[in-house]
């Protein structure tokens, strides 16, 4: 069976933390665990130094998260790593968004699969064609969770198993995430308007936008016929907080 590793499965064994053993090695821990009561063991020599850097680093694998227990580091590289991405990918064209994030899948595979360069992943290939099994497809789903943050399902590869593929699905999480964040700081600020006593809107000078705002005749401005009044609610209600923003300052715009 060593016989037949080559230099990627070997590459494997050491990211994962596990250090190869000599034939004498392993008979000896055969031998000790036929003398062993216990039912279940699993023999293996790990790299204490290789996990405690990927506790660090925010990759450990469950499993052995109870051996060098990480604390608060494991959460905290995660999300710097995400943070890193993410501010890669602000305020940049779309195009450029999806390559900053092709070129993180083909790094990412190609450092699962032991490859010198990344330029070796063809962007529309199939990746179980050139290497990708079950142990390095959960790899490099979680590989890909930490550099971006989210949660991946642990059928991501199968599911889009292409590099392109993947790009797209990581493409439309990461933009769906920022919508649905904007929309829940939009929730956020409504439910907090709604508790600011009146008295503190009217001292701090925002009750008579607010008034302009729902009804312009409460705010001493002149009366207008009802049903431009309910055109004017209307157009309100549809609007954003931003939007809301802009035309109590007086930049509608529309």
């Amino acid at each position: 069976m060593n016989a037949s590793l080559n230099n990627v499965d070997q590459q494997r064994m050491t990211r994962g933390g596990i250090i190869g053993l000599s034939s004498e090695e392993g008979l000896g821990l055969f031998d000790a665990a036929l003398q062993s009561p216990t039912a279940a063991l699993a023999l293996v020599k790990l790299d204490f130094a290789e996990l405690r850097s990927q506790a660090g680093a925010g990759t450990l694998p469950a499993l052995l998260r109870a051996l060098v227990p990480a604390g608060r580091r494991s959460a905290q590289s995660a999300t710097a790593n995400a943070d890193g991405l993410l501010q890669r990918l602000a305020g940049v064209s779309p195009g450029e968004r999806e390559q900053i994030l092709l070129e993180t899948v083909q790094q990412a595979a190609a450092a699962v699969l032991g490859f010198a360069s990344p330029d070796q992943l063809e962007p529309e290939r199939a990746l179980d064609e050139i290497g990708f099994d079950s142990l390095t497809a959960v790899e490099l789903r979680n590989s890909l969770s930490i550099l971006t943050g989210l949660r991946l399902p642990s059928t991501l590869i199968f599911d889009y198993p292409t590099p392109m593929a993947l790009m797209a699905y990581l493409r439309d999480e990461l933009d769906g995430g920022a919508v649905d964040e904007i929309e829940s700081n939009e929730a956020d600020i409504r439910r907090a308007l709604a508790t600011v006593p009146i008295d503190r809107l009217r001292a701090a000078g925002v009750l008579n936008v607010l008034l302009s705002l729902a009804r312009p005749e409460a705010a001493g401005q002149k009366t207008v016929p009802a049903a431009s009044v309910d055109e004017e609610l209307d157009l309100i209600d549809g609007m954003n907080i931003g939007d809301l923003v802009q035309r109590a300052l007086g930049n509608p715009q529309s």
